[in-house]
């Protein structure tokens, strides 16, 4: 090459090989140094190869040269374009390529290797990890531009010429400009990457509408990621799931990296965003595909009013609950949702995977409450936790309510739940929260103990169900022993003995040491703990028997368990006054020599030192409290 043309101009340092194919058969090296600083030059080996055995180096500069340099390669089956070729890309740079395949009905897919900078398709930033774009025409003009003040490394691409329908097509929405996304839909699926790349922009109003047109689909949409300006309801900027008659199914916003899935029971929905004009984030990655109807559980959403917007599904397997779908919990929210199955016979086992709710000792505040169809509570949930919970509940329906104050706020709660026959299910494993518990069960009775170790939590509210599963059987009940902090009317911590529609039959507090039976005329009852915020015991340890109905007589509500207390845990030391008959005597005499005059005289010295000495006006004695029904703190109390 006889024109001094300039191909390739090397600087730097580095001990990794550099190729470079050139098609001519003779070129020059020139080398130029100037006069600050010097280095250990340069090795270089070559060879030569006939005419199409390697990809030729194509060298393509657009005026001002300098500022696009570049290594272009380009062949029939696709190229390379490194830019710049050497350094970092100079400011105020601006560059174009045509990158071309003759065969008409040919696509471009191109590979981004990686990129450091700061139109079918606008990319800018910085990152190692390749993107693919599919163009679909057979020719690309790409053109590469920098402003004057900071400038990065640029870029290195690859791209092949495919025929179509081997590739997702890549489009754009380009009008209005704030609204540009990758969009890629084919006959699986597709995605929606907005915005191209950096930030979405203020006073946005954009929306896109994915589906298919086979009627008996679903779409199965995946949120990969979003972040997007956060609002209690998303009243600021919100990426919204609409049906196409218009109707909100999901909106959206909020900052998160975790993948969520929806699936919509329709073939076709729209994708609505608008923003504001203030804030603005990196807006949002979804992906979706197609699935026939009955391969996927459809999601429902309970809407009186925003507040009680959910991610809600059920089958005849179970389901799930996410609440809110994004974001908070809005305050002030009073939100039902009924969770249940028509088969009878089955129990709901629930896992809260994981709750975010403001906490108060007895969730007087905001709160999840679990409750059977009849309005009674079973369970009361607040506070802060990831650790998953399991409850188990005897009934095949019942309804979760959310309530919340007009003050703090939280991310909710996400729970699932599964409905089992109630032969399979092991009661009362509801831990390992508040509740855990041993039990061993059989077809002939069995036993609990709670809790398995030491003392049982405050704020603890658990039930257990004894099932015979025989309409003739009645349950036999022995106490083992009893821990549980003690009332007169156990208003504090308490036992409960109830039948199936919640009917009290027993109410157990204070202390229990030897084993009292009790007779209960039902196949089927259920046993309740409750504790308040302060003291706690050892709980107590239970064991039951089926019995025929009628082979033993029934534990009535007044029978004499309830006036005669049960032996005690421990003695405890109360005081008792008593009076002696030193006491009485001094007493009459000092009356009646009141009523004259010489009664002061005769009290001060004759009465007072006889009232004395025989214990006078009474002798306080510590007395053990066993075998004697008194109100301390260990007596137990049974109230009916």
């Amino acid at each position: 090459m006889t024109n001094d043309t300039v191909i390739e101009r090397i600087c730097g340092r580095t001990n990794a090989s550099e190729t470079f194919v050139m098609p001519f058969n003779q070129i020059k090296f020139v080398f130029r140094s100037d006069h600050i600083i010097n280095g250990l030059g340069f090795n270089i080996t070559y060879t030569f190869a006939p005419a199409g055995t390697a990809n030729p180096l194509i060298k393509t500069t657009t005026p001002p040269p300098d500022k696009c340099r570049s290594v272009f390669l380009q062949s029939s089956d696709g190229g390379s374009l490194l830019y710049p070729s050497t350094g970092n890309y100079d400011m105020s740079a601006s560059c174009n390529w045509t990158i071309s395949n003759g065969a008409p009905g040919m696509y471009i897919t191109m590979t981004i290797v990686w990129k450091d900078g700061t139109q079918l398709q606008r990319i800018c930033g910085r990152t190692n990890n390749s993107e693919s774009f599919t163009f679909p025409v057979n020719q690309l003009r790409l053109e590469f531009r920098s402003d004057s003040i900071i400038n990065g490394k640029g870029f290195y691409l690859n791209y092949t010429f495919v025929p179509p329908g081997t590739a997702d097509t890549i489009t754009l929405t380009p009008t209005p400009d704030k609204c540009a996304a990758v969009v890629v839909q084919n006959a699986n699926g597709g995605m929606i990457k907005y915005p191209v790349t950096g930030l979405y922009q203020n006073s946005a109003v954009c929306s896109w509408t994915i589906g298919t047109d086979q009627p008996n689909m679903w779409i199965s949409l995946v949120l990969q990621w979003k972040n997007i300006e956060q609002g209690t309801s998303c009243q600021y900027d919100a990426l919204e799931i609409r049906d196409m008659n218009n109707t909100l199914m999901e909106k959206i916003c909020g900052n998160s990296s975790t993948p969520e899935e929806f699936v919509l029971p329709y073939n076709q929905v729209k994708i609505n965003f608008k923003s504001d004009s203030i804030y603005v984030g990196l807006g949002f990655n979804l992906t979706y595909m197609f699935s026939p109807i009955g391969t996927l559980i459809p999601r429902t959403t309970t809407t009186p009013r925003d507040k009680c917007l959910a991610v809600f599904t059920q089958d005849d397997k179970g389901g799930s609950l996410l609440f809110p779908p994004s974001g908070f919990y809005m305050n002030s929210a009073s939100c039902t949702w009924n969770v249940g199955t028509a088969q009878p016979g089955m129990y709901i086992v629930m896992t809260l995977m994981w709750k975010n709710i403001e906490f108060h000792s007895a969730c007087g505040w905001d709160s999840l409450t679990v409750k059977n169809v009849g309005g009674f509570q079973l369970e009361k949930i607040c506070g802060n936790s990831s650790t998953p919970e399991v409850f188990v509940f005897a009934y095949n329906q019942i309804q979760l309510v959310f309530y919340s104050d007009s003050i703090n706020f939280g991310l909710g709660f996400y729970l699932t739940y599964t409905f089992a026959p109630a032969s399979s299910v092991v009661l009362p494993t509801q831990g390992p929260g508040k509740c855990l518990a041993t039990q061993v069960s059989n077809a002939d009775g069995g036993s609990l103990k709670f809790p398995p170790t030491g003392n049982y939590p405050n704020n603890a509210f658990c039930t257990w169900i004894i099932d015979s599963d025989q309409s003739v059987e009645w349950v036999e009940l022995t106490i083992e022993y009893a821990n549980i902090q003690f009332n007169q009317v156990c208003m504090y911590d308490a036992l409960e003995i109830r039948t199936d529609d919640h009917v009290i039959l027993r109410t157990l507090c204070g202390n229990v040491t030897t084993p009292e039976t009790i007779v209960l005329p039902y196949p089927r009852v259920m046993l309740m703990f409750r504790s308040d915020g302060s003291v706690t015991g050892l709980g107590f340890s239970l064991s039951y028997v089926y019995v025929k109905a009628g082979t033993a007589d029934p534990s009535s509500k007044t029978d004499e368990m309830d006036s005669t207390p049960l032996e005690l845990v421990t003695t405890t030391a109360v005081y008792e006054a008593e009076t002696h008959p030193g006491a009485i005597a001094g007493g009459v005499v000092g009356g009646l020599l009141v009523l004259v005059i010489v009664g002061l005289l005769l009290f001060f010295f004759v009465i007072r030192p006889r009232r004395f000495a025989a214990g006078g006006l009474g002798n306080i004695q510590v007395r053990h409290s066993k075998g004697k029904q008194d109100v301390s703190m260990d007596n137990p109390t049974y109230v009916n």
